[in-house]
């Protein structure tokens, strides 16, 4: 798994908006990833999409470092920045580690599901 972050430019999506794109080419543990993100998400206005649709961050190049592994396919998400500073209350390298918020640990959360089940 690979966690990359992007702008909401970059993903074709209008400026403010908070996304996690799915990529890569396992694309079991990217179904399982899209549901186990869009049930956290689902009360809020967070969007969750397969990032088949956008060429740039799907991740589907067999020679991204998510699909160098021995099984040759891996998950990449990518997260825009307002979905980012929506999860720390100072989102810098230096304070992010102590100012988590819910928004992250549903993240997590539904990301250690997925990658489980």
């Amino acid at each position: 798994m690979s966690l990359h972050g992007c702008s909401p430019t970059e993903a074709g999506l209008p400026s403010t908006t908070a996304a996690v794109l799915v990529g890569g080419l396992d694309s079991g543990l990217r179904a399982k990833a899209v549901a186990a993100l869009r049930v956290a998400f689902a009360n809020t206005d967070v969007q969750v999409r397969d990032a088949a649709g956008t060429p740039d961050l799907n991740g589907d190049e067999p020679g991204n470092i998510v699909n160098r592994n021995l099984r040759g396919a891996g998950l990449q998400l990518e997260l825009t920045t307002p979905l980012r500073d929506r999860m720390f209350l100072t989102n810098t390298r230096k304070d992010r580690g102590s100012t988590v918020l819910q928004p992250f640990t549903d993240f997590v959360t539904a990301t250690r599901a997925a990658l489980a089940g």
